[in-house]
């Protein structure tokens, strides 16, 4: 069973950071391995005539173990699961984009709104969800899914506890919402 994804910081002894999102779930053993989405994620090479892993950016090559395992497989999901059908046909749904690059779109979301644009102050954070937060906009920032902004919009950010007792930053849009065009 998977309970949910968890950030962390990977240290691979290559001067770099490394920020991925990784499953917990229940399972009898660690699992201490790392895949082939984080490997192209990061642009690093596994050589596995002479064991090493290589950091196509820095070339540098950290001191690492290459564990051989036997039965192998490879699954995204689970082909008796209800969705796999779904899940095979329409595969960009369920794909991120870790790339950095935006995905271009024909849609286009707009609010109408009923007066001049909302700013409100920014709240106080403490020291580790301050952290967090700027932990999760690096990460959102590097995969393409925000980017800085100039806008004369503002809401302010508060933190809230994920049920693993990690900081999850969200917007209090409650300014918005009030001056939004109902369509009704």
């Amino acid at each position: 069973m998977v309970y949910g994804l968890v950030r962390q910081h990977v240290d691979l002894g290559l001067r770099r950071k490394f920020m991925w999102n990784f499953k917990v779930a229940d399972v009898n053993a660690s699992i201490t391995s790392i895949g082939s989405d984080f490997i192209r994620h990061y642009d690093l090479i596994i050589d596995l005539i002479r064991n090493k892993l290589i950091d196509n950016k820095t070339n540098l090559e950290p001191t690492c173990i290459i564990h051989k395992e036997l039965n192998m497989q490879i699954k995204a999901f689970d082909v008796q699961c209800p969705f796999a059908k779904l899940f095979k046909e329409f595969k960009d749904l369920t794909k991120m984009n870790l790339d950095g690059k935006s995905v271009k779109t024909e849609v286009y979301h707009v609010i109408e709104t009923q007066s001049q644009p909302v700013t409100a102050r920014a709240r106080k954070l403490d020291h580790k969800q301050l952290k967090a937060a700027r932990t999760e906009f690096e990460y959102l920032m590097q995969i393409g899914v925000c980017r800085p902004s100039k806008s004369n919009w503002a809401s302010p950010l508060h933190m809230v506890h994920n049920a693993d007792g990690n900081w999850r930053p969200c917007g209090d849009y409650s300014a918005l919402n009030k001056i939004i065009k109902s369509p009704f």
